[in-house]
């Protein structure tokens, strides 16, 4: 697969634009990519899938299938508003704009909450982990929301605290019992440091 090829325009040492260019996966390579992912999943403690819209991950909903099939936790990075291909997954991780862009606007904390589970319920999902940036993250599971504020400890990741605190998390408790969700709530906050 080739990656994005990036062409910056510089002038006196500052970047004026940036041209990325890109080519599609052929069939070809993504069957061999679903090949790849079929052998090594025996091996994995999770499934995480980071989809960035670029067709990388055109079999995604045959991954999650057969992730949970044998037994593991998918956790899924979304990207786009059609989320129906991540149903079945156990947890995905939308940021606020990401989830707007799929359930539309909310009024309230209580809209928010209620068009999440619909969500939810509607993709067949353990949980749903909003990320809110510096206002911390929200679990939303059936029956339940958690909510757990961002706790700042500086670092090279704060961007994304939720996604890098749920890997942390997983690598550290392999458990069999390990809830991805309780992971990420409890890890998110502190990935960055």
């Amino acid at each position: 697969i080739r990656t994005t090829q990036k062409l910056r325009v510089v002038h006196r040492k500052h970047q004026l634009l940036r041209i990325d260019m890109e080519t599609p996966a052929s069939k070809e390579v993504l069957a061999t990519k679903l090949a790849d992912f079929r052998k090594a999943l025996p091996g994995c403690d999770a499934v995480l899938l980071s989809d960035y819209g670029k067709g990388g991950l055109a079999h995604i909903a045959t991954m999650i299938r057969e992730g949970r099939k044998a037994g593991k936790h998918v956790l899924v990075d979304p990207k786009g508003d059609d989320y129906s291909r991540y149903k079945g997954a156990t947890l995905v991780t939308p940021n606020l704009a990401e989830l707007r862009e799929v359930v539309g606007r909310w009024d309230s904390e209580k809209d928010l909450a209620r068009r999440a589970q619909q969500l939810r319920e509607k993709l067949g999902l353990d949980g749903l982990l909003l990320t809110r940036g510096e206002d911390g993250m929200t679990l939303f599971r059936r029956g339940r929301v958690l909510h757990r504020r961002a706790a700042a400890r500086g670092g090279r990741h704060r961007g994304q605290p939720a996604r890098i605190g749920a890997d942390r998390g997983l690598r550290r408790d392999r458990s069999a019992r390990a809830r991805p969700d309780r992971v990420a709530a409890r890890c998110g906050q502190r990935a960055g440091g």
